[in-house]
């Protein structure tokens, strides 16, 4: 499959509308994110990884971030899709940096294919949240996250609607595993251990202005 070519007819479709027409198309778009990079925006960030680079080289991880948003001297546009196309039943992912494509991949959804509601929880006031999974011989895409009170009523039926047109069931999660559990843990340590070490690097730096 030729996923350039597949890109390209799902941004035409896009802008001229047909893309949205669920009823008609019964396409879905569970992503679609555009963002505008500046050229003062990337010069700023890339002076502050160069700042940062004395301190255990976390400077290189900031200039790496921004050199993948692309040219310095350009100002970029990116687009983030995550669509369920009918004509070809399955998800399609990609990225773009002004129409060019940086990333893409294509999922069938075969007779296999389940998707996973997760239930859970996030911040310190325990604000609820809905995860749907979609599971697949090769695959674990995450279709939508809806992490407040207000969207999940409000974007409750998206998943039910589309999991009846493709015909393919909803399953709550199985238990964690005993690694499962481990890894979550030691992920988590991980992230905190991180959090902690960029908040004294600011720490420092304050000092020292």
């Amino acid at each position: 499959m030729d996923l350039q070519a597949l890109i390209n007819e799902v941004e035409d479709e896009h802008r001229s509308g047909g893309l949205l027409s669920i009823a008609r198309t019964h396409n879905y778009i569970f992503q679609r994110d555009i963002s505008e990079v500046s050229i003062r925006f990337k010069l700023g960030i890339l002076l502050f990884g160069l700042l940062l680079i004395p301190f255990f080289g976390f400077g290189f991880i900031v200039i790496w971030y921004i050199l993948r948003q692309g040219p310095i001297n350009e100002h970029t546009k990116i687009v983030q899709s995550k669509i369920y196309l009918k004509k070809h039943h399955g998800i399609l992912q990609y990225e773009t940096h002004n129409d060019q494509v940086k990333k893409a991949k294509f999922a069938p959804i075969d007779k296999n294919s389940f998707i996973v509601k997760e239930d859970g929880h996030h911040g310190e006031s325990w604000i609820p949240d809905v995860t749907y999974t979609l599971i697949t011989s090769n695959e674990k895409i995450r279709l939508l996250y809806l992490n407040d009170v207000n969207e999940i009523e409000e974007k409750k039926n998206i998943i039910p609607n589309f999991a009846e047109i493709v015909d393919i069931e909803i399953r709550p999660p199985e238990p964690d595993t005993i690694m499962e559990k481990i890894s979550g843990t030691i992920k988590g340590l991980v992230i905190l251990l991180i959090m902690v070490f960029v908040v004294n690097i600011f720490a420092y730096m304050f000092n020292l202005l």
